[in-house]
């Protein structure tokens, strides 16, 4: 981030443009320039963000330097899982699926009578920006970024991106 190019100044200025309403028609809807835009869906925006993704190294050091150049942003969650599920599909190791932990814990000297028990499957559908997925499927080499202030002293903390390189 503190090395700036003329193509990353180009990129700020029209973001800049974009938040000013620059490129906006007068029914709310935003046109990007030309040069903002990837024609094909998401596995046109996949591959021109992550060439040849599908074949990478799996030495560590330069899958690192691979992803650290290289992200895609989403505004909402349901992007973010559809494109997190294209970009996992196109690696070839085996794919391990954790869960979150799913039980009611009772609060002591609660009463259960006036206490809202919601089903398993309900509570499993939630996805929220503040909450883990029920799910979380990974595979070897995948990046991954760490959401909670884990072990602050040794950096990993929330938004630290890393690599997974071993899942038990």
């Amino acid at each position: 981030r503190l090395q700036v190019s003329t193509e990353d100044m180009m990129f700020g200025q029209q973001l800049q443009e974009i938040g000013n309403g620059l490129y906006t028609s007068p029914d709310g809807s935003i046109t990007l320039p030309a040069s903002m835009q990837c024609i094909g869906g998401v596995p046109k925006l996949i591959e021109s963000i992550y060439p040849g993704i599908g074949t990478l190294s799996q030495d560590w050091h330069e899958l690192g330097n691979y992803f650290l150049q290289r992200t895609i942003l989403c505004a909402r969650n349901d992007r973010v899982g559809m494109v997190n599920e294209t970009v996992l599909a196109k690696f070839q190791s085996e794919e391990r699926t954790y869960f979150s932990v799913d039980k009611v814990v009772e609060e002591v000297g609660a009463d259960i009578s006036t206490t809202t028990v919601y089903p398993t499957e309900f509570l499993n559908s939630i996805s929220h920006s503040g909450l883990p997925p029920a799910a979380l499927k990974v595979k070897r080499g995948v990046p991954l970024m760490i959401l909670r202030n884990l072990d602050p002293q040794n950096g990993i903390c929330n938004g630290t991106r890393c690599i997974l390189i071993a899942s038990t």
